[in-house]
């Protein structure tokens, strides 16, 4: 695998690449490395993965309830979606509505809502 690592940065970056190889899979992987070694190199992948996943969950305003949620449901190396609910981008965009539009939405809303209710 190319690897490449720079210090610096712009023009005045330092850059240098090497071909490394890792092992194809994790059994060619465990093989030249020991599972221990595996093991810890993934631990310390997944725990940063998780801390990335927290710190954006409270940054996005979550409650600690909502953040729990999304900890149970975390899978190493699935990729989530960060983009924002269909809720969230609702509040979003209300900010830019005229009072007559807001009002126009309001009264979809209950609308809507009371369609449901039935």
């Amino acid at each position: 695998m190319e690897v490449t690592g720079s210090a610096g940065r712009g023009a005045e970056a330092k850059k240098y690449t090497t071909n490394y190889d890792f092992g194809a899979d994790m059994a060619t992987s465990a093989k030249m490395f020991g599972d221990k070694v595996i093991h810890n190199a993934f631990m310390a992948k997944v725990v940063i993965d998780l801390q990335n996943l927290i710190r954006n969950a409270i940054k996005a305003g979550k409650t600690p309830a909502e953040i729990e949620v999304l900890v149970k449901a975390w899978k190493p190396g699935v990729k989530v979606s960060r983009g924002k609910s269909k809720y969230e981008k609702t509040l979003a965009s209300v900010g830019d509505l005229t009072p007559e539009q807001l009002a126009a939405v309001a009264k979809a809303a209950g609308e809507e809502l009371a369609r449901r209710k039935k």
